[in-house]
């Protein structure tokens, strides 16, 4: 089970640097330099949330759907600019909530979820505005099993 939970979380890393980390951060700095005044972290963090929001949809079309490896696929995002967060809904088609150990899953991927957002060079402009990241699985019939909240 490790193995298979290590595979997706390599995935959703993957799927977070490439989809959220560069678009958002490419946008927000072509947003914020296209004024000369320098800005204060209030209008930064409007900016970025803009930025975050505009996203939501396109991302949805090219994450829905996506397999992330033989036994997850994305559902959908969310992303909250109330909150200041992004929220992901998996569900994992190979099993049923109650074939899972809920508690060792939680073990495993979270230290690796924190670990990744506190680490990727990417991910830097979310750690500025204090984005939370938040992961939502459920099991091949579609019932929840599990949210995890990444910590930095």
């Amino acid at each position: 089970m490790k193995d298979i939970i290590k595979k997706i979380f390599y995935f959703m890393l993957m799927l977070i640097a490439l989809a959220v980390g560069k678009s958002i951060t490419k946008s927000f700095i072509k947003g914020s330099y296209k004024n000369s005044k320098k800005l204060t972290y209030e209008d930064s963090l409007n900016l970025y949330l803009e930025s975050l929001e505009g996203y939501e949809d396109s991302l949805n079309t090219v994450l829905s759907g996506k397999k992330l490896d033989e036994i997850t696929i994305v559902d959908s995002l969310q992303i909250s600019k109330a909150d200041t967060s992004i929220h992901y809904f998996y569900h994992i088609t190979a099993y049923e909530k109650n074939e899972l150990d809920i508690d060792e899953f939680d073990k495993i991927i979270k230290p690796m979820l924190d670990s990744s957002v506190i680490n990727n060079e990417k991910m830097r402009i979310n750690r500025r505005f204090r984005t939370k990241f938040i992961y939502s699985y459920y099991d091949k019939n579609g019932e929840f099993i599990t949210t995890i909240k990444a910590d930095y």
